[in-house]
């Protein structure tokens, strides 16, 4: 299964296509808004101070690496949805 092979994110943009598939079963998991905010607050750095056409947005996206940001917390929240996924039992608690 691709996901399970989901490598960590090296920069925003891959973040952002990481927490795509993740939010097509976020009802199914209880506490994944919890998950969902530390992978966002990644974001959150980024500076999108107005509105960029795609390709621009990509390239900033792209640009902001997360190397020196990502902690401790953010590798454990980035497993607990893949497991959940994989595990089939979606419906479980994160937290």
């Amino acid at each position: 299964m691709a996901i399970v092979n989901w490598k960590t994110p090296e920069d925003a943009i891959k973040l952002v296509v990481f927490l795509g598939p993740t939010n097509w079963v976020r009802d199914l998991i209880r506490g994944y808004a919890i998950v969902e905010k530390i992978l966002c607050n990644l974001l959150r750095e980024v500076d999108l101070s107005k509105t960029y056409r795609k390709a621009v947005y990509r390239r900033i996206m792209a640009g902001h690496k997360l190397k020196e940001r990502w902690k401790e917390e953010h590798a454990k929240t980035f497993l607990e949805p893949k497991e959940i996924i994989t595990s089939g039992f979606a419906w479980a608690s994160l937290r």
